[in-house]
C-alpha cells in the first residue's frame, strides 16, 4: 500500500514538514522540536538560541586564530634553524561558559601537549622530507569573547516576544508565557504564538467564564444563574412549607381536645369579622 502525499496545500505547518498520519489517515504537521500545535505556530517556554552565521565568522577572525608557528628544520649539515610551517586553526565560540573558559585558558596547553610529542613531531618531520622537526610553541591571539556574556549581542531568538536569558552558564530563549506568569491573570492557558506573541486561552465553564485578550474580564455563565434561581425557588418552598406547618400546628394547640372538630363550622364562621357595610353574592 502506498501511502499518500502531503504537500504544502494540505496542512499550513509554517515551515515544518506535512506527513500522512496512517493512525487518524489524513495529513498532519510534524512540528520541530520546541515547537507545537496542529500548525506547529506555539513555542515552548524555553528554545535554545540561534547564533548568527556573520556573528560567528567575526567571532572566529577577532579571536579564534591560533598559530602554530615554529615546526623548524634541522639539517645536519647546517646547524641554523628555520621555520618551514605554519598552521592556522580556527574555531567557534560554543553557547557554554565553561567551553569558553577551557579555550580562552586551557586550549594552548592542550594544543603543546598534543603537538609535542615525539609521534607527532615524527609524523610533522616525515611530511617534509624525514627532516628532525621540533616545536617552539603556540601563538594564541587576543581574547574578544572573554566569558558566555559576550556572546549577548551575537544571539538570536527568531520568534516574537522571546527574549535571551542566561541559565546555567549557557544562553536560551525564554517566552513571555515564562517571564510574565500572571500574563493570564492565571484564569486561562498562555501560549506563546511564534509569529504573534503570546495569547491566552480563557477559562470558561457552565458556572462562570473569563474573556478578553488577557483574561480580565469575568462573567457569570447560565449554569450559576440556573442554579441561584433553583436555590432561591427551593428556599422559598421550604419557608412556606414551615410557615405553613407552624400555623396549622398553632391551630390545633388552640382548639380544645375534648371538642369535636368541625371543618364547616371552624372554617366558614365569619361571626367574628366586622364589616361596615353589608355586602352581597352575585352570582
Amino acid at each position: 500500500m502506498t501511502t499518500p502525499h502531503c504537500g504544502p496545500e494540505d496542512c499550513n505547518c509554517n515551515g515544518a514538514p506535512c506527513i500522512f498520519n496512517q493512525t487518524v489517515g489524513r495529513c498532519q504537521c510534524h512540528c520541530a522540536d520546541f515547537t507545537f500545535g496542529d500548525t506547529c505556530v506555539f513555542g515552548q517556554n524555553d528554545i535554545p538560541v540561534v547564533i548568527a552565521q556573520t556573528t560567528r565568522r567575526q567571532a572566529r577572525h577577532a579571536r579564534d586564530i591560533f598559530s602554530f608557528a615554529g615546526f623548524t628544520e634541522l639539517n645536519n649539515r647546517a646547524p641554523t634553524t628555520h621555520v618551514v610551517a605554519e598552521a592556522i586553526a580556527e574555531y567557534n565560540y560554543p553557547n557554554n561558559n565553561s567551553q569558553i573558559h577551557f579555550l580562552n585558558n586551557d586550549i594552548g596547553g592542550v594544543l603543546e601537549d598534543i603537538l609535542n610529542t615525539t609521534s607527532a613531531l615524527s609524523t610533522i618531520g616525515q611530511a617534509f622530507g624525514d627532516v628532525t622537526a621540533q616545536l617552539n610553541g603556540v601563538l594564541l591571539q587576543p581574547t574578544a569573547i572573554k566569558n558566555i556574556t559576550f556572546l549577548q549581542p551575537y544571539v538570536d531568538c527568531q520568534h516574537a516576544n522571546y527574549s535571551t536569558e542566561l541559565t546555567n552558564g549557557s544562553w536560551e530563549c525564554v517566552g513571555s508565557c515564562k517571564t510574565i506568569p500572571d500574563y493570564c491573570h492565571y484564569h486561562g492557558q498562555c501560549l506563546n504564538h511564534i509569529y504573534n506573541g503570546p495569547i491566552c486561552r480563557c477559562e470558561s465553564s457552565a458556572l462562570e467564564h473569563y474573556s478578553g485578550p488577557r483574561c480580565e474580564s469575568f462573567g457569570r455563565g447560565p449554569g450559576f444563574y440556573g442554579a441561584l434561581f433553583g436555590s432561591l425557588g427551593g428556599a422559598l418552598l421550604l419557608v412556606l412549607v414551615i410557615t405553613g406547618a407552624v400555623l396549622l400546628r398553632r391551630f390545633w394547640r388552640n382548639k380544645p381536645s375534648h371538642e369535636p372538630i368541625d371543618f364547616e363550622e371552624d372554617i366558614f364562621d365569619f361571626s367574628g369579622l366586622s364589616l361596615s357595610a353589608p355586602f352581597s353574592w352575585h352570582l
